[in-house]
Order: structure tokens, then C-alpha cells, then sequence
């Protein structure tokens, strides 16, 4: 299950960067906790979120540095909501900065953005 899980969870995610629709690989109460300035990201507020960082990075790349899946036991410290399994990766997106983004001007020049998600699957899309 962990290397399967974590094979659909990167096969979505290559969707998305190829251009796929977000609704057709987020699930649509995903909630995405980002960095500022965007903070939790509903999954209606996304497509609006990946335009805008497709559009300034096209030829974004996902690098994975770490990845690992597994199933998620109990812990009585956590009272939220408990996702049977969660797939886990760290890594960097590389692109090249090719037009505004958040109000900063295009530099034509290599970028790496790092990012850490920690998702798990829920009826084949994926759920933060």
C-alpha cells in the first residue's frame, strides 16, 4: 500500500504540473496549509492560486528530496481529523521566474521554491 500510495500521490501531483485541472486531483474540502501570504487555501481557492504560479513559472520542475508513506496510527495528542495513511516529501520546485509573481517582476533567471507537504488520498485525489 505505502509505495502504491505514494506512486498515486506523485502521479497526481505531475498531473498538476502538466496543466491538469486542480479539481481533477484535489479533493474538494482539501484544505492547504501554505506559507504567507496565502495561509489555508480551500480547494476552490486554488486553481486561482496554481494559475498564477504556473504562469510565472512554466517550466516548473518537482524535485523530491525526501519521500516516504505510511499508514497513520493513533496518537492522543492530535485531536483533528485522522487520515488512514499520509504520504510525506520534502524537496524544491525548480523553474525558470518568467513572469510577475506576488508583485515581484519576472527575472528571466533559475529559481528553486522548497516546499514540505504532508497529504493522503481520499477518493483518488489528493487531501491535505
Amino acid at each position: 500500500m505505502n509505495d502504491e500510495t505514494k506512486a498515486r500521490c506523485r502521479a497526481l501531483m505531475a498531473g498538476l504540473a502538466k496543466g491538469a485541472e486542480v479539481s481533477s486531483a484535489v479533493h474538494d474540502t482539501a484544505i492547504v496549509e501554505t506559507s504567507w501570504p496565502w495561509g489555508a487555501l480551500s480547494a476552490a481557492a486554488l486553481p486561482r492560486f496554481w494559475t498564477d504560479f504556473c504562469r510565472a513559472f512554466p517550466d516548473a520542475v518537482r524535485r523530491e528530496v525526501i519521500a516516504g508513506a505510511g499508514d497513520n496510527h493513533p496518537d492522543p495528542r492530535y485531536q483533528g481529523q485522522r487520515p488512514p495513511h499520509l504520504v510525506a516529501s520534502i524537496g524544491t520546485y525548480q523553474a525558470t521566474f518568467s513572469a510577475p509573481f506576488l508583485g515581484l517582476p519576472a527575472t528571466g533567471q533559475v529559481i528553486h521554491l522548497r516546499f514540505a507537504d504532508a497529504f493522503w488520498i481520499e477518493d483518488e485525489k489528493l487531501r491535505w
